[in-house]
């Protein structure tokens, strides 16, 4: 009988049975909810600073929306309730996402859990949908474990606690599926399915965004090494630069005030706290040199990954029909190379120098690229094979084993041995010391921190009467009685952003001279202040951006159907019987 994996992907199939289709998303689900069980069901982790950050942002997300905030900035309970703005810096989706799904649960823990259930079946699903486009069938099922189940992604669920980075696989496979489906290869520059992918990824992890970038501009190499002087010919070399600019046009809304005012915050704590040389995947000669940062992400994580991917192009490589290769084959083959480069010593030089490159931190974290790409590439190989006890198939089937193993291991090990309950750490929001690279200029400048505050103190001090009355309307709000006119400093570091309001008049406001936080002119009296978020110019310019870039990837998505359209009867009366219409 004929293995119809041989010749599939030689030919544009679709997916042609809806059923097919909800049996994968039921068994990404069900697969994702496994790799959740210690968190959601058991209620066990390994609380750690990223755990408290992204705990700690999810709650301030949840009272921000809530009090009329629709894009949180300010982090109000950070720094022992003197606040930052790193929720202005943090990709906002996996934020929205929990608001979102609190609503149903009532639990800001249990709604973190699902938004990474959802994206975890995301990551299965689209892993799968790439397979069975390019017509490899019921086999198709085997990526959405190995996808799910990818070691790098449960220890980033469960041991290293980087809930939006682990969840942006999810956005990383739809970019992926974006970047080799079958349409992907009809010529087009502008796609706006990949665009809309990239900003999809970018909004819900910057890091992976970057990196996504990297891995987009890497699509285009084959074509540039095949023909360096002809190449700006072709629409393989335009279309990921169209597609990396039209995905950060599109998240202009959050990435251009995010990456354009570093300057207001202590932004230098990223490069002075976090240096890539004991980051790299398979380190030797670095970590002799500086030693090894996390063993299991560095090394048997990293091999799994490379080994998965190095074998299933070598297979593909080894098996292709006629001497042609499908067309994803090269572009894949240069993620492949790029993301091995960049995670190992071989990309060593470049990390010495400042460049966006070093906002990665850590050269490992380059394997989360290949969360969909491993999977994609096992099945693709797997149907390529004829004699399924041939050496090839062996080797195949025992990397893929090895990587489903520790995954599972890894979910095993921290339900029953490395989680703890987390019953003492669940609760209502409160002040927490916040994060030193996001505190303001004015305060790093006076090098003041927050934990010697006290409000009161400071007020009885001036002879003011001060109390919080809360949040409301998107306002934080203070009451003050004051026996003569003069300044009063607020429990809030000054941010360029705060505009103040006394009695419904417009007051200025700054940096108090010795702590940066803010200060304010008092007329004798009960004075009721209001502090209001004033759009920075650049949040105004990211909106107007992504608007612009939303209105003509829409008129480009419209023309492509419109021509679609067009063609559909011609294609039609021309259509012959492929190879996947043959019978066996």
């Amino acid at each position: 009988m004929r293995n119809p994996g041989r010749h599939a992907d030689l030919s544009h199939p679709s997916i042609s049975s809806g059923n097919t289709g909800w049996l994968a998303l039921a068994f990404a689900l069900f697969c994702a909810f496994i790799s959740q069980v210690p968190d959601l069901v058991l209620l066990r982790a390994s609380p750690n600073l990223d755990f408290w950050v992204h705990y700690n942002y999810a709650r301030e997300y949840v009272a921000a929306i809530g009090a009329g905030e629709w894009r949180p900035h300010w982090a109000f309970q950070a720094h022992e309730g003197l606040g930052e703005p790193g929720l202005m810096y943090y990709a906002p989706l996996y934020y929205y996402a929990v608001w979102a799904l609190h609503l149903l649960t009532g639990s800001v823990w249990q709604a973190m859990q699902w938004v990474e259930i959802g994206a975890g079946a995301l990551l299965g699903w689209f892993t799968w949908r790439l397979c069975a486009d390019w017509g490899y069938g019921r086999l198709s099922l085997l990526a959405v474990p190995l996808a799910v189940f990818a070691p790098n992604l449960v220890l980033l669920h469960n041991g290293f606690n980087g809930y939006p980075w682990a969840s942006a696989g999810g956005p990383l496979a739809v970019l992926y599926w974006a970047l080799m489906r079958p349409k992907a290869f009809d010529g087009r520059v502008v796609d706006p399915v990949a665009i809309g992918a990239l900003s999809l990824v970018i909004c819900t992890h910057t890091v992976t965004g970057l990196m996504a970038v990297i891995m987009i501009g890497a699509t285009g190499l084959p074509v540039v090494l095949r023909a360096p002087v002809a190449c700006w010919r072709s629409s393989a070399v335009w279309r990921p630069a169209a597609t990396i600019l039209g995905g950060l046009a599109l998240s202009a809304w959050y990435l251009l005030p995010a990456f354009g005012s570093l300057s207001l915050i202590e932004a230098g704590v990223w490069r002075e706290n976090y240096t890539p040389y004991d980051a790299f995947s398979l380190p030797v000669l670095s970590a002799a040199a500086h030693g090894i940062r996390w063993f299991g992400f560095q090394w048997p994580i990293s091999l799994v990954s490379f080994a998965l991917c190095g074998t299933g192009l070598w297979i593909v490589w080894r098996k292709k029909e006629a001497s042609t290769l499908p067309p994803w084959f090269a572009p894949t083959l240069a993620i492949v190379a790029v993301t091995i480069f960049l995670s190992t010593e071989l990309s060593y030089p470049l990390w010495m120098i400042d460049t966006p490159l070093r906002n990665v931190q850590f050269p490992h974290r380059f394997v989360t690229l290949l969360e969909p790409v491993a999977p994609f590439l096992l099945v693709c190989a797997w149907a390529r094979i004829g004699r399924w006890r041939s050496s090839s198939s062996l080797v195949l089937g025992l990397t893929a084993i090895a990587s489903l193993t520790m995954g599972a291991a890894l979910v095993a090990k921290s339900a029953l041995v490395d989680g703890e309950s987390l019953t003492p750490h669940l609760g209502t929001l409160s002040p927490y010391p916040g994060l030193d690279e996001y505190r303001t200029a004015a305060a790093a400048e006076r090098g003041y921190r927050s934990d010697d505050f006290d409000w009161p103190a400071h007020c009885a001090a001036r002879n003011l009467t001060c109390s919080r009355i809360g949040r409301s309307g998107g306002a934080i709000r203070f009451r003050v009685d004051a026996t003569d006119a003069g300044p009063v400093t607020l429990p809030i570091f000054q941010f360029p952003s705060w505009a103040v309001e006394i009695g419904g008049v417009a007051v200025p406001v700054r940096a108090e001279r010795l702590t940066g936080l803010a200060e304010v002119e008092l007329p004798a009296g009960r004075s009721e202040i209001a502090m209001f978020w004033k759009p920075l110019p650049l949040e105004t310019a990211g909106i107007w951006t992504t608007l612009a870039a939303l209105l003509l990837l829409v008129t480009v998505a419209i023309g492509h159907r419109m021509k679609r359209s067009a063609a559909r009867p011609i294609a039609r009366s021309e259509r012959s019987p492929g190879p996947l219409q043959t019978s066996t």
